[in-house]
């Protein structure tokens, strides 16, 4: 019955403040040593933050944060959490079962989407890309392909662990929205 009690305690808390953007320069800092991060931060812009939630159920918030850099129309951006009062990147456990660093792209073409989600219902990020074949005779583009991957919150590992079932049900949900938009 305790544990139950703390349970909803903590279920009931409200997210700790972080000042993410107060943060900027120690994110940089450890961004820019983090092997996962391969370099690439601020190659054209300062870096940023996109969104901010508590996606780990923990009271505090987790930042998306914008790298700096990305392609002709997309942007590069990676999840950093809050450990010992510092900002560090999350980690995430792939299909493959290892672990890595993750980074997500966030933007348009004219031909394909790429977009990123914080859950904080379902303790998850999810990372969201569809394409299109092409505009037909009435002008207007057929989704060609659609899908995405769910990362869910692992609190004994704390990484993001790829979860198939919920990736499975977000991309069915999404990608029929985002095929009955483009009809």
């Amino acid at each position: 019955m305790l544990v139950l009690l703390v349970a909803f305690a903590l279920a009931d808390q409200p997210s700790k403040p972080v000042d993410w953007k107060a943060m900027i320069s120690g994110i940089r800092d450890v961004l820019k040593n983090d092997p996962g991060s391969q370099g690439s931060v601020e190659e054209h812009y300062g870096i940023g933050i996109r969104n901010i939630a508590d996606i780990t159920g923990d009271g505090i918030t987790e930042a998306l944060v914008y790298l700096g850099t990305g392609g002709a129309s997309t942007d590069a951006l990676t999840l950093m959490r809050i450990e010992n009062d510092k900002p560090v990147p999350a980690m995430f456990t792939g299909r493959d079962g290892k672990p890595s660093s993750v980074g997500f792209l966030r933007g348009a073409s004219v031909m394909h989407t790429d977009d990123v989600e914080m859950l904080p219902l379902e303790h998850a990020i999810y990372s969201i890309h569809y394409s299109f074949s092409g505009t037909h005779a009435n002008g207007v583009q057929k989704v060609r392909e659609c899908g995405g991957e769910a990362y869910k919150w692992n609190p004994q590992t704390k990484t993001f662990d790829h979860n198939r079932r919920l990736s499975d049900r977000l991309n069915r949900d999404y990608c029929k929205k985002v095929r009955e938009k483009w009809r």
